[in-house]
């Protein structure tokens, strides 16, 4: 079972250049043929991770390269091409051709949160795409962590108090504010607009 293991593997890589779609074949297979013997190799899953890169498979490839890593924290191979995954999925949830609604948007932020590579800027569109799609639970929760993480950060303050009022919890719009004025900021018309006092 080794040897065909091997053999799947020498043959995705001899043939992702010339047809990386049949190499994801050969790979994906080989990868299930050693998990289903009980071995977990970061090999495999960067042979993979690196194939579905090929084929702009970003999000995929980004689960795979992730899961090299924890099997080996030291492939410097595996590290480059997440940094590379990473900055590409960043871009493409916070694209301005996004829509806020986007279903994509929690899939991507997931695959990010679950690799460690969410920023701010993810959070918010997160928190964004949660009230556009009226989970304003979700929305409460995660703004509530991002002003936890970045309490100097004006656009969680301002976030904080928009979700607040969208739950209609005023008390805590008013705490956002008064929290805004802190970090010398002023809300020129309440919940809408802010300038530099």
């Amino acid at each position: 079972m080794t040897d065909q293991i091997l053999q799947k593997m020498q043959t995705a890589q001899k043939l992702r250049y010339r047809d990386a779609e049949l190499a994801e074949v050969f790979a994906r297979s080989a990868l299930e043929d050693a998990q289903a013997l009980g071995c977990a190799s970061a090999s495999l899953h960067f042979l993979l991770a690196d194939i579905l890169d090929d084929l702009r498979k970003d999000l995929q490839a980004f689960a795979e390269v992730t899961e090299a890593l924890r099997l080996d924290p030291l492939h410097l191979r595996a590290r480059d091409l997440a940094g590379r995954l990473a900055t590409r999925l960043r871009l493409s949830l916070r694209s301005a051709l996004r829509s806020a609604d986007d279903p994509a948007i929690p899939r991507m932020y997931e695959v990010l949160a679950r690799g460690g590579e969410t920023t701010f800027a993810c959070h918010l569109t997160m928190i964004r795409h949660a009230l556009a799609t009226g989970r304003i639970d979700r929305a409460s929760s995660l703004a509530e962590a991002v002003v936890a993480l970045y309490p100097r950060e004006e656009k969680a303050w301002m976030t904080l108090a928009e979700v607040s009022r969208a739950a209609g919890n005023e008390a805590r719009a008013c705490e956002a504010e008064f929290q805004l004025g802190v970090l010398g900021l002023s809300p020129v018309l309440p919940g809408a607009v802010w300038v530099k006092a």
